[in-house]
């Protein structure tokens, strides 16, 4: 709702800004989780993965904070889950968020998605499910970004059609170039 999306515009603002002054990644998640602890009723929280790339040395500084498992598809196929995940912001005042470094390469795929692709259900109330998203990008991987989403569309709308798919979906797929 409303409420929700000002918060994550707020939210936007605030770690754009510490980016740009050039605040340390793992500052910029304990501040993030004083202010949504501060901000927001006790039973509220937010799950945020949050990544700075570095073009010299292709390698990719992220955090999780309660946020579904991204992936990385290689060029060559390969596959590796991004497992690293502290606390959702808000859930506990003294959350310490663990920094992880991982190396890209041209022609890898950063899949970053929420919860409601990955648990939108079928007929028989299966779950789209992490390994069908991962499957499908990785069938199309030397494809466009547009065209991979384009086929994870058609094909979750297909899986959910007797099902139920209420809850928001967002993805975000980056295509490192060379």
């Amino acid at each position: 709702g409303l409420p929700a999306a000002m918060l994550m515009a707020q939210i936007h603002a605030m770690l754009k800004s510490k980016v740009q002054n050039g605040i340390p990644l793992r500052q910029i998640m304990r501040e993030t989780n004083a202010y949504v602890r501060t901000y927001t009723l006790r039973n509220k929280f937010v799950s945020l993965f949050f990544a700075v790339y570095n073009t010299d040395s292709r390698q990719l500084e992220y955090a999780s904070a309660g946020h579904p498992f991204p992936f990385l598809v290689h060029k060559n196929g390969k596959h590796d889950f991004l497992y690293f995940s502290d606390a959702a912001l808000g859930l506990s005042e003294d959350s310490d968020y663990e920094m992880h470094q991982t190396a890209v390469h041209p022609g890898d795929i950063l899949c970053i998605y929420s919860d409601g692709l990955t648990e939108g259900m079928d007929g028989d109330h299966r779950p789209f499910g992490e390994e069908r998203l991962l499957t499908i990008a990785s069938a199309h991987r030397n494809k466009q970004p547009e065209q991979i989403l384009t086929a994870l569309r058609k094909d979750f709308m297909q899986f959910t059609r007797n099902g139920n798919h209420l809850d928001d979906r967002t993805i975000l797929l980056i295509k490192f170039r060379k």
